[in-house]
């Protein structure tokens, strides 16, 4: 399956905009080639509890806490779906903005850090922030347009990802209420290639461990940061791709850069809970049995203490549909396959 994304990115110092076009893919060209090396699959650590049908496949993961998982919408972006973790229970609450604020419907996005509830506008670059249940909105930040993966990490603080078009490159910064974004010098992220698809990842919170994890999608590489951006440790996923495989070009008549070829995509949706990294791999090991690979996908768990790889599971199928998004709360798993939300526990 391959989705057509457009990316725009707005530079930290002046005006000028960079615009990527790009490929972001799950392929089967690669999944079912066998990579060097080895997983340890513990066969039936998950068993699915209950689902929901939501009746629509436009749902995504807010935030999961001891209150629940919260499900905001890209269709109905003003509503939260609020479930107790037996998904017994649900609220629907109508988030509404302060003052009427004009803002781009189409790029907003709700993070719930609970009790806080942010609403992210990515093409104003506005931040509004309530506290549940409350479900207006107050002002909290202003910044600058297309602000990517913004991350809260305490009720005045956050970090995100923006492009420097002087490094060239995407950076990792924090931002406190009222005050300037604090962008560490050297940057986090390590340009390979063209600094932008070669950094590409995804940032997650630990809550419990005060610190966030960045995990590279087309590299075998994980950081383990803490909320002033220093850079813990570095670990590795299992499989052998240090250098991010990317065929790159530019479209100089509107300052674009696009993929030539599919990218090989490694790791992808991470989340953390306790101690512990999840990460969903699109590879193949050498010692996994094809079936099994094909009806269901393969998440590698990893200690956040050293970075150490523990061990791996299958997360099976759904209605025919490969998981989507998951996130973990203590022994339970929620994932959601297309119009479904269903919940899993750990077995062991």
């Amino acid at each position: 399956m391959i989705k057509r994304k457009l990316f725009i990115l707005a530079s930290i110092i002046g005006g000028s905009t960079l615009i990527m076009y790009g490929l972001s893919v799950y392929s089967s060209k690669y999944s079912l080639h066998r990579n060097p090396f080895k997983r340890n699959i513990v066969a039936g650590t998950v068993a699915t509890d209950t689902f929901i049908n939501l009746r629509f496949n436009s749902y995504y993961i807010a935030g999961i806490s001891e209150a629940g998982i919260f499900l905001g919408s890209l269709t109905a972006p003003s509503l939260i779906r609020w479930y107790d973790h037996k998904l017994a229970n649900q609220k629907q609450i109508k988030i509404r903005l302060a003052g009427h604020p004009k803002v781009a419907i189409e790029k907003i996005k709700i993070i719930v850090n609970f009790p806080y509830l942010f609403v992210t506008d990515q093409m104003t670059g506005s931040v509004f922030r309530c506290i549940l249940p409350d479900s207006i909105c107050l002002p909290f930040e202003k910044l600058f347009p297309e602000i990517d993966n913004l991350t809260p990490v305490s009720e005045n603080s956050f970090i995100l990802k923006s492009y420097d078009p002087i490094l060239k490159q995407t950076v990792i910064g924090k931002k406190n209420k009222s005050t300037p974004i604090f962008f560490p010098n050297p940057p986090i992220l390590q340009k390979q290639l063209d600094g932008v698809f070669c950094t590409d990842g995804e940032l997650i919170f630990s809550a419990k461990l005060k610190s966030l994890v960045y995990v590279y999608l087309y590299r075998n590489q994980f950081l383990y940061i803490d909320t002033n951006l220093t850079i813990l440790y570095k670990g590795k996923t299992l499989d052998t791709n240090s250098v991010a495989k990317l065929n790159i070009d530019t479209i100089n008549s509107i300052k674009a850069l696009t993929y030539l070829t599919p990218p090989l995509l490694i790791n992808t949706q991470p989340c953390v809970d306790s101690n512990r990294l999840f990460i969903h791999s699109t590879l193949l090991s050498s010692n996994e049995n094809i079936v099994h690979f094909k009806n269901a996908s393969v998440i590698d768990c990893y200690s956040l203490k050293n970075g150490n790889y523990l061990y791996s599971f299958y997360l099976p199928d759904f209605n025919n549909t490969k998981v989507e998004n998951f996130t973990i709360y203590r022994n339970r798993l929620f994932a959601l396959y297309g119009q479904f939300l269903v919940a899993f526990h750990f077995q062991s």
